[in-house]
This record gives structure tokens, C-alpha cells and sequence, in this order.
């Protein structure tokens, strides 16, 4: 995902590539999936509940900024705006509806893991929303898509608040308190990512009382460089799904372990 996500400047073609990836990811995990014996139900629920959702969060993230941008008005910035603002009310619907499972994810419960995260188990209180991915009862759980819709909304709402940050800076004078000429990061956008999350293990900035996305952020703002944030969270994806797959797909099942 790091070759994707640095590799190509204009968003649509980026996220159709990145689609086409994942979506191999996916199939790929699913047959290997059919054919695994998981050896504890331990691990059965950290599949479904860590690894597929990291992958399929992605999946999902990148087909709706695709259909945002596909779909984005261009005539003025006020409806570009209003059109963004839009955007992020289906997100704070889903967790509404679902506030009770955002709870229990959100603060790390895992008394009810196994109705929820093993196959062929149920759990009232929750309709399954589905993929493609979801029609295979060897492949899906009772709640994963959940977690990986929720995973995904959160870097959705964090690519719709940088553009509209965006549109807020766009036309404004520069302020008194920054140097006329507005400095551009050149260098990778990799190597800045490196500096940030070094700036921020050192706690550089107001005391280490500063969290790494208010630093990209900033960055941001006065360097230039748009959307640092939204790298940050995919990086941790990075090469890795992609070696997988160029190995073996039982490569992926390994990843777990290492997000675990």
C-alpha cells in the first residue's frame, strides 16, 4: 500500500489502483481461509477481529473516497463545502445506530468475542451490512464487517476534515506570524512521515502534550503538503500485504500475530 499510496499523485487513479489490490488481498485470504483450520478459537476471533478488518477497512475506505471524488461538485467552494459536510453525517449515523458495538470495540471488551467473531455463530442486536466477501459463511463472522466499517469511517472522516481544511485555507492571507514566502516540502513524503513520527516519540512539541495528528496537521499547514495524516494511518498497512501476496498467501495469515 505504501507504493500505491506514494507512488500516484491523483487521487481517482490511486484509489482504483489501490482497490484492484485489496480486493485480490481479499479473495486471496478468502480461499486460503476456506481451506485453514484455525487451531484455537482464540485465534479464529483475532482473525476476525483484527486482521480481516485492517485489510477490508482499507477496501472500503478506498472505494468511498473514489465515489467522493467521482461524484465532488466543482462549481464553487461553498457547494464543495456543503458537499463534504454532507458526507459526514452517514458516518456519525452508522455509530449511532450501532452505539452499543462502538463501545464495545472502542474500549476493548471481549466478553461477548465469541458470538461475534467466530463463524457460524449469531448475535442479536446485529444485522449484517455485506460485501461480496460476506456471502461465505467460511469467511465471515457475525460483526467483522462492523469493525471494519468502523475502522474505515474513521479514516474517511479524517480525509473528508483535511479537505475541507483544505477548502477553509483555500484564498486566505497568509498570517503576519508566518514568513510571506509559504515554504513546500520537496522531499518524500515517506521521509516526512519518518520525521513526524520521530518528532513525536521525542515529544518535541509542547511537551510531548501534542497528538500526531495535530503535528501532520500543522505540518501541513505550514510546509504545504496535503493529507500527511491520512498516510500516516495507511502506512502501517504498508508493503507487507503486498509481499504477501507476491509469496504466499499463508504469509497473510502471519500478519495477525504481528498486529496483535
Amino acid at each position: 500500500m505504501q507504493e500505491i499510496e506514494f507512488g500516484e499523485a491523483n487521487i481517482l487513479k490511486k484509489s482504483l489502483v489501490a482497490i484492484e489490490v485489496l480486493t485480490d488481498a481479499m479473495e486471496q485470504l478468502k480461499a486460503f481461509v476456506k481451506n485453514y483450520q484455525f487451531k484455537s478459537e482464540e485465534e479464529e476471533i483475532r482473525f476476525f477481529k483484527e486482521l480481516k478488518p485492517k485489510i477490508f477497512s482499507l477496501l472500503i475506505y478506498y472505494q468511498k473516497v473514489y465515489n467522493l471524488e467521482i461524484n465532488c461538485p466543482t462549481s464553487s467552494m461553498d457547494v464543495k463545502r456543503e458537499y463534504y459536510k454532507h458526507e459526514l453525517d452517514p458516518l456519525d449515523d452508522f455509530s449511532r445506530k450501532r452505539i452499543d458495538f462502538v463501545r464495545y470495540y472502542r474500549v476493548g471488551l471481549s466478553h461477548l468475542d465469541r458470538d461475534m467473531f467466530l463463524r457460524n455463530q449469531s448475535y442479536s442486536g446485529l444485522y449484517l451490512d455485506s460485501f461480496s466477501f460476506e456471502r461465505n459463511d467460511s469467511f465471515s463472522s457475525a460483526a467483522d464487517f462492523w469493525v471494519a466499517k468502523l475502522m474505515a469511517n474513521d479514516l474517511i472522516q479524517v480525509y473528508i476534515n483535511t479537505e475541507l481544511q483544505s477548502i477553509e485555507n483555500y484564498g486566505m492571507k497568509t498570517d503576519n506570524s508566518f514568513p510571506r514566502v509559504k515554504l513546500s516540502w520537496t522531499g518524500k513524503k515517506a521521509e516526512l512521515i519518518e520525521l513526524l513520527y520521530a518528532l513525536d516519540a521525542l515529544g518535541c512539541f509542547n511537551m510531548g502534550d501534542v497528538s500526531l495528528n495535530q503535528l501532520a496537521a500543522y505540518f501541513e499547514n505550514v510546509f504545504n503538503t496535503a493529507k500527511v495524516y491520512t498516510k500516516i494511518i495507511i502506512i502501517v498497512f504498508d508493503k507487507r500485504i503486498i509481499q504477501c501476496r507476491k509469496r504466499n498467501i499463508t504469509n497473510l495469515i502471519l500478519l495477525f500475530n504481528e498486529f496483535a
